[in-house]
């Protein structure tokens, strides 16, 4: 066991994972040397398109994936303690407890069949030992908490019974049952409409700041993590492809990729009313149609012959053979 340390809280180095499909001769490489840190108090934000391999690089944190799926890694570690990914007891001791996740579909997250005040009551009883009357007690004040009006009448109803921004409230509330010190947010915001987003996000964050934990924010909206991350990590085709802090990376983005996001948004491509949004010409390859060398190159507006001939290396926080200046 790793003597336990406080500067990083969550810390993932040279992390592959594979699929093995009853359809293909050879497993699928779906994530390739990813290695990222989370810091005490900070809010890194993981962007990319769908297929990047953002939800699966924290599924595989997590340890919610199916046992077919095949990880390797050079270290990965929890306020210090090593985390064996391919062995389930390792995830119990901080899973639930110490690192909570928010899924992106609260009404599929949620029990529909058993009544709000039971689900937020179950990992306080399991976890913390409470008894029944101590965890309804503590549910309810954690319904207030995350802003749900009337949380003893809410405490009785089904999930069916509730928006989608106050199911949303209540999967946030369960995550903070445990008081957890690394909260994993899996695009919490995508089944809501613009105004309930805003209030979902300024509520994380306020919680970061409130109970004093981290938060890895993950979204394919650039603009988003601008405006709540602390930090930056932008994937494509289940490889990290830049990192770094938030101001530097959307003022002066290093990777083709990262700034083809940046610029496909209305405020950053120098949109005009009437004109057509920049958008990137093709699409994120699948598991058994990976291109050779740079992933990106397909889809590069600057590819050159020696982006194919290997994959670049991650150097100075950039994959890139040719960063941009």
């Amino acid at each position: 066991m790793m003597e336990k340390t406080q500067e990083t809280l969550l810390e993932v180095k040279n992390l592959d994972l594979y699929f093995h499909g009853p359809l293909h001769n050879h497993d699928l490489h779906a994530l390739r040397e990813i290695s990222f840190k989370v810091m005490p108090g900070e809010i890194l934000g993981v962007v990319g398109e769908s297929g990047s391999g953002k939800s699966i690089t924290n599924l595989a944190v997590m340890g919610l994936l199916p046992k077919e799926t095949k990880i390797q890694s050079e270290k990965v570690s929890f306020a210090g303690t090593a985390i064996d990914l391919n062995n389930e007891k390792s995830f119990k001791r901080f899973r639930g407890t110490e690192v909570a996740m928010i899924f992106q579909d609260p009404m599929t997250a949620l029990n529909p069949f058993l009544k709000v005040g039971y689900q937020l009551m179950e990992p306080l009883t399991i976890h913390m030992k409470m008894s029944r009357s101590e965890a309804k007690k503590r549910a309810i004040e954690l319904m207030e908490k995350v802003g749900i009006s009337s949380p003893d009448k809410r405490f009785d109803q089904y999930p069916f019974e509730l928006s989608g921004g106050m199911a949303q409230r209540v999967m946030i509330a369960m995550s903070l049952t445990t008081n957890p010190k690394l909260l994993i947010a899996d695009e919490p915001t995508t089944a809501l409409d613009v105004t309930i987003q805003k209030q979902i996000l300024n509520l994380i964050k306020d919680l970061k700041v409130k109970e004093k934990m981290s938060v890895i924010l993950v979204t394919h909206d650039l603009g988003l993590v601008a405006e709540y991350a602390d930090r930056i990590q932008v994937m494509y085709a289940g490889e990290i492809v830049e990192s770094g802090k938030t101001k530097d990376l959307i003022e002066n983005p290093k990777h083709p990729y990262t700034e083809a996001l940046l610029k496909s948004r209305p405020e950053g491509g120098g949109f005009k009313p009437k004109e057509n949004l920049l958008t990137i010409s093709g699409v994120v390859p699948m598991l058994n149609q990976r291109p050779g060398g740079c992933q990106f190159a397909p889809r590069c507006a600057y590819v050159e012959e020696k982006c194919t001939a290997k994959t670049p290396e991650l150097v100075n926080n950039v994959r890139c053979v040719k960063p941009l200046s």
